[in-house]
């Protein structure tokens, strides 16, 4: 398609003429007093864009089936369970590769991967049903329980 300027600035001039004008009345009248006569404008009304929002879409809170965690993940919530039982104020746990490496991790729990077989996974799965997050990455993740999975542990 192809156009040229002229084409277009006459459509944009076009924009923007009135449909029609009055004439300067030529009069014996003061040139600083012209009668006028009314003017019609063209008003333009261009089409609304909407644009998406890039922000994510808030995260619908889901309700934790503890019927599936209890099935798929009964050897770890058994460990869960009694370390709950020495203190039931503690909400944090750290995951570590091996039992054998020291952990400055004071103040939480602490599971080890080699202890309790496919651990990420079991984590990851109680990550999906809202139960922990993770509040720190890295070589020693931490990971924080909700209060609603704190009180199941604690029966």
């Amino acid at each position: 398609m192809s156009t040229s300027f002229s084409g277009v600035f006459g459509w944009v001039k076009g924009l923007f003429a009135a449909k029609e004008t009055a004439p300067i009345a030529e009069s014996p009248q003061p040139a600083s007093v012209v009668e006028a006569k009314p003017v019609e404008a063209q008003v333009v009304v261009a089409p609304a864009v909407v644009v998406p929002s890039p922000a994510k879409p808030p995260a619908v809170k889901k309700k934790a089936d503890f019927g599936k965690v209890v099935t798929l993940l009964p050897d770890l919530l058994a460990e869960m369970k009694a370390d709950m039982a020495k203190d039931r104020n503690m909400r944090e746990f750290a995951v570590v590769a091996k039992k054998s490496f020291a952990s400055n991790h004071s103040g939480g729990f602490i599971y080890y991967k080699d202890v309790t077989p496919d651990l990420d996974t079991k984590i990851s799965i109680l990550e999906e049903q809202g139960l922990v997050r993770q509040v720190r990455a890295g070589g020693m993740p931490i990971y924080r329980m909700n209060d609603n999975f704190v009180a199941y542990l604690s029966r």
